[in-house]
């Protein structure tokens, strides 16, 4: 009897229990959805429909904000270093749509060949969209109708955050209102939503495809299966015809367009829905996704492509050449067995876009695919701005006595103190704040013991210096800046004469500090000033023309002759003769076209930039190309053309 009275007793706590969690769980969901309404549920009537309208204003503003940023890469804004044009067809982003949306380079390579790891973090996109909607939200919640119904407000500024899920977005905003209603006041404050998305899910997604990508170049690797099955890009073999193959290298270019066009979209990664099977496929293995998940590798023949072909920059034909070997056998045969090799060498960038899609939800990004002589670019890049670690225990390890001065060249070219300049130290992955040099240009202090670490300093209105530290221990340092110097421009065409451009023309003007790697711009017109240091320059300048009817290139038929064992036993004694085939060019549309420009070095001075207020460019007029041939002569003559060296000057 005891036994089952004690049974019973268990069950009727294991009943409490259960009825407990229950209780609990109702109530934490009742929690959950008073919050999810935000201060409504407890509202007064009269100012509930505007709660209620500004809450919908938070949704769409938030929903505005994904889309962009779902469209752009996670980036709300692109800040591009340099416009598109002729000369610069990739810059930090791809035009995904002419003239239309863009979407942002993850990964892509400089003009100057600097390649950049551009991945925003989920953070900084987070941060973005608080921007947007604390500078967006008034322009939705638009209280003029409530105004009208008697209705006085006042207003504080918005201040939004943004907490992005896998499924959810919540955004909590604070948005101060004090309403007067006819003598009755209330204050609205916070507001919370949380948007249905699957911005954080595609997100998580698209750093795994980088990453993948990055690890094991897929796109690249895809890039040379492609070269090396489809015929119709040259790429190494031999073959025994006696007349050596040739491509012309304008249709090689249009060919491989083609191809990729035709191919990028069939790489998928595993598990994505396709609506085929996977063996219809080029799969990515190494990653799975959600079936549900679309996952689409794009790539647009009106997108940007650079094809080089290296020992052939400027050939239009690429030719086979007959096969030679030292074996005295195939001396002898090779009258009678015609024989013909080739091996070319390629450079080829070209963007792909990446989208993620599950109904309404998108996310895409787009990425440089590059390859370098035949090989895929070196895997790994790391970021421009690597996250560098601040408070490390390193920097706590100080056992080094120093003396640090902070310079600067003065206008005869002597190191003279710079004072007030903020000193760190890069070591490792940790980055120390060492201090700020006094006003004579001196810092006393103790640093980490470094060995090839980098003394860095910064100040307002200079470009960063950089110094490496080659021993350790007690002793002095310096690390010397150079002034940024603000600069009025003039742009001036060496025709027959000097003179100003057209309005049809543009140019575009790219200064390379041979000394430290600093760089400046200009697109003109476009900009109105240069910020110069001093060092010695690399400037390659463009003259652009456009044409709102087009600029007409016309075909080009290309006469390809070789020498071909003659026919009968003349052949076989080793005899040619001559037989020529024609090829063609197709001719071409251009909106914009190369009409001159310079290549060259050139020396600025502190006392250049002191001393003058203005510095004047020339650019070489070459002449309007009409055809492939002096599109060919134009750039060569922009090589080797003995240019008009900039000017500084105070002249208005």
């Amino acid at each position: 009897m005891n036994k089952k009275r004690g049974q019973v007793t268990t069950f009727v706590i294991l009943g409490i229990i259960i009825v407990a969690a229950v209780l609990i769980v109702l109530y934490a969901s009742r929690i959950g959805v008073e919050e999810e309404a935000g201060e409504e549920v407890s509202l007064p009537l009269q100012v509930r429909e505007v709660h209620s309208y500004i809450a919908s204003c938070v949704e769409k503003t938030a929903n505005d904000a994904l889309q962009i940023a779902g469209m752009q890469g996670g980036f709300i804004e692109i800040e591009d270093e340099s416009p598109r044009n002729l000369v610069n067809e990739f810059s930090s982003s791809l035009e995904v749509i002419d003239g239309g949306s863009t979407a942002a380079y993850w990964f892509y390579e400089k003009s100057n060949g600097i390649k950049v790891s551009n991945v925003p973090s989920l953070e900084k996109i987070e941060r973005e969209i608080e921007g947007y909607i604390n500078d967006n939200l008034e322009k939705c919640a638009d209280l003029e109708t409530f105004e009208q119904q008697g209705y006085l407000f006042n207003k504080a500024d918005v201040i939004s955050q943004v907490d992005i899920g896998a499924e959810k977005v919540i955004v909590s905003v604070n948005y101060p209102i004090n309403v007067d209603l006819k003598g009755s006041q209330f204050r609205l404050e916070k507001f919370r939503v949380a948007v249905n998305s699957d911005f954080g899910r595609f997100y998580k997604i698209a750093r795994a495809i980088y990453d993948i990508e990055d690890q094991e170049l897929f796109l690249e690797n895809k890039t040379l299966d492609f070269m090396v099955v489809y015929d119709e890009i040259p790429y190494s073999g031999v073959d025994f015809s006696c007349s050596p193959r040739s491509w012309v290298k304008e249709n090689v270019k249009r060919d491989m367009k083609r191809i990729l066009a035709r191919n990028i979209p069939f790489i998928k990664i595993k598990g994505g829905n396709y609506g085929f099977s996977e063996k219809d496929y080029f799969v990515v293995k190494s990653l799975s996704v959600n079936k549900d998940t679309d996952v689409n590798f794009q790539y647009n023949q009106e997108w940007p492509f650079q094809m080089e072909v290296i020992g052939h920059e400027n050939d239009a034909i690429l030719r086979g050449q007959p096969y030679s070997t030292e074996n005295e056998l195939s001396r002898f045969l090779m009258p009678i067995f015609c024989m013909n090799q080739y091996n070319f060498v390629y450079d080829i960038k070209y963007p792909v876009l990446i989208t993620l899609s599950d109904g309404d939800d998108l996310f895409q990004f787009a990425y440089q695919v590059i390859i370098k002589n035949n090989q895929p670019r070196e895997a790994k890049v790391l970021p421009l701005d690597i996250d560098f670690v601040e408070n490390s225990p390193i920097c706590e390890a100080k056992q080094d006595n120093v003396v640090i001065y902070t310079l600067q060249k003065d206008e005869n070219e002597n190191y003279i103190p710079l004072g007030n300049v903020d000193v760190s130290l890069a070591c490792v992955n940790a980055i120390c704040k060492i201090g700020k040099s006094d006003d004579r240009g001196i810092l006393q202090t103790q640093i980490p013991s470094c060995v090839n670490g980098r003394l860095m300093g910064s100040k307002e209105g200079y470009n960063k210096g950089e110094e490496t530290i080659t021993m350790a221990g007690d002793g002095s340092l310096s690390v010397s800046l150079d002034k940024v110097f603000e600069k009025d421009f003039g742009v001036f065409v060496m025709d027959d004469n000097p003179r100003g451009l057209s309005i049809s023309e543009q140019a575009y003007i790219t200064l390379e500090n041979l000394d430290n790697g600093y760089t400046a711009s200009i697109v003109y017109p476009g900009v109105e000033k240069i910020n110069l240091i001093a060092g010695r320059y690399h400037i390659i300048s463009y003259l652009l023309l456009k044409s709102q009817t087009g600029i007409e290139i016309e075909d080009k038929k290309i006469k390809v002759c070789s020498n071909i064992p003659r026919s009968g036993a003349l052949g076989v004694l080793g005899l040619t003769e001559k037989k020529c085939t024609e090829q063609k060019i197709e001719g071409t549309i251009l909106d914009q076209v190369i009409v001159g420009g310079n290549d060259f070095e050139f020396d600025v001075t502190v006392q250049d930039l002191v001393n003058n207020k203005k510095v004047l460019f020339y650019i070489d007029y070459a002449g309007i190309p009409l055809s492939y041939n002096q599109i060919s002569k134009i750039n060569e003559k922009i090589k080797k053309a003995k240019a008009t060296m900039p000017r500084f000057t105070n002249e208005d």
